[in-house]
């Protein structure tokens, strides 16, 4: 029966005492940009100064794994004008447009993001407001709960603000 078992030995290794060399031979250029980038989250001027060759390398992988090399790198070091200048510079052209590419998805979706939350918190706040403006007029706590959708207890905290 132990036969039919998997074998569930792992081998774990810790990414900061590999060296860069050794992740930077590796044939799956995707892998070796994900997995600098992880072993130097923590270092933001490691990052900067290596960011060419870590977006170099994730560029040679497919589109979605692209994007997320991307969104990780970039929630961790913010594109300041220096970086896409170094970028601009040590780029070459087709990297450039494919990168340019990307990070203008990139772009897109936080806006859409962005959108999308500030609707949701301006309705939030509407229906806020419509409670306290109930309440003001002498509604019952009833009938503003249902009206809002709120319960009991989340309108005692907004009415304890008004």
């Amino acid at each position: 029966l132990l036969n039919f078992l998997p074998d569930f030995d792992y081998i774990y290794n810790n990414l900061q005492e590999q060296s860069d060399d050794r992740l930077l031979v590796l044939s799956n250029e995707f892998l070796a940009a994900a997995l600098l980038t992880m072993k130097h989250i923590k270092e933001s001027e490691w990052l900067i100064q290596n960011i060419a060759l870590i977006i170099r390398r994730a560029l040679a992988s497919n589109r979605n794994l692209k994007r997320s090399v991307l969104v990780y790198l970039f929630s961790h070091v913010k594109p300041t004008d220096t970086i896409m200048k170094t970028l601009e510079k040590e780029l070459d052209r087709p990297e450039k447009e494919e990168f340019y590419s990307m990070y203008d998805w990139l772009i897109d979706q936080g806006i859409e993001r962005g959108i999308e939350q500030g609707i949701e918190q301006g309705i939030e706040r509407g229906r806020i407001e419509t409670a306290r403006n109930l309440y003001l007029q002498g509604v019952s706590i009833e009938v503003i709960s249902k009206a809002t959708k709120f319960s009991l207890d989340e309108l005692e905290q907004i009415l304890k603000g008004s």
